[in-house]
């Protein structure tokens, strides 16, 4: 319903001048078939809560894992979106964006040469942004006949059902490399750190959990859950070795280094790459690892780090 409510507002979708430009930007995903993915979008309700706002979207950049709001600032020529940067909870991606090379549409600027991916890998959907309606909603093409993959960071495209690959392997790559990196900052800064893990409701609430761990042990989850209104719906701390996990909401007491073993064993499951989504933060460090089917209650196939620091 939520998605259904993107199209219908945000994505403005045009008639016959959005169909030419569909055939173009089609061409033009054939002929350059790999891409860097800018940042994801996903609905998050900005004040005045609850009032259903068309542009109650945040776009997440994927380099630095900075969160803007779209048109929290006034658009300008040189600001097509608006965007003001916000701290929020990064968000489980909806839609991810990327911009074509150059000016495809021969409008003779590249503001609009951007194209948005469903993030539903099971129901894939790509649109390109081809303008702006009277009422500040951005204007799309019709559907694009295309398909495509996304390994990390990076959008590969091409026709219909070609790129029905059959398994991660780039993608643990890349995860192997990540914990490298890990492992690398844990030499430098120690084995005693903190991370929240959560994710941002799309109708009624969000929810967060904070692991302390010491010395590679966990000895701290603490639990919020909350609603729109910020009201405190649920929050509890388990600091004792007989509290550790008897609590059954939240996400499960493992280290950072379990996560990631975690990860590789959702990517290895065959059949999930279509479905699987891999990104890192601008360390380099696992910030979301899942196979597409995850939900506010289900930590075992969908996982995002953030806020980690290490406790001296």
């Amino acid at each position: 319903m939520k998605k259904n409510w993107l199209l219908l507002t945000l994505l403005t979708v045009v008639g016959l001048t959005g169909a030419q430009a569909s055939t173009v930007s089609e061409d033009a995903l054939m002929n350059d078939t790999e891409y860097s993915l800018m940042g994801t979008f996903s609905q998050h309700d900005f004040a005045p809560l609850g009032d259903n706002d068309p542009f109650d979207w945040a776009f997440t950049m994927l380099s630095t894992g900075k969160s803007y709001q779209l048109q929290g600032n006034t658009p300008s020529d040189n600001d097509l979106f608006g965007w003001k940067e916000v701290t929020i909870t990064t968000p489980t991606p909806q839609w991810y964006m990327f911009q074509l090379n150059g000016d495809v549409d021969g409008d003779g600027s590249t503001k609009f040469d951007w194209i948005l991916t469903s993030a539903d890998m099971n129901n894939k959907s790509a649109y390109k942004l081809a303008g702006v309606a009277d009422d500040g909603t951005f204007k799309y093409s019709s559907k694009l006949n295309i398909d495509y993959a996304i390994n990390g960071n990076t959008i590969q495209t091409g026709a219909v059902g070609s790129l029905n690959v059959s398994d991660n392997s780039e993608k643990i790559i890349e995860l192997d490399e990540s914990l490298l990196k890990w492992e690398n900052l844990k030499d430098t800064n120690g084995t005693s750190y903190q991370y929240s893990t959560g994710i941002a409701g799309f109708s009624t609430y969000n929810n967060k959990t904070t692991i302390t761990i010491d010395n590679d042990v966990v000895i701290k989850r603490e639990y919020l859950e909350s609603d729109w209104n910020d009201n405190e719906i649920v929050n509890w701390i388990e600091d004792t070795p007989d509290l550790l996990g008897t609590h059954t909401k939240g996400a499960p007491t493992k280290t950072v280094d379990n996560l990631y073993a975690d990860c590789r064993d959702i990517l290895k499951i065959k059949n999930t790459t279509l479905n699987s989504f891999l990104s890192f933060d601008k360390n380099g460090i696992l910030a979301h690892c899942g196979d597409g089917q995850g939900s506010v209650d289900d930590w075992s196939n969908t996982f995002n780090i953030f806020d980690l620091s290490f406790i001296q």
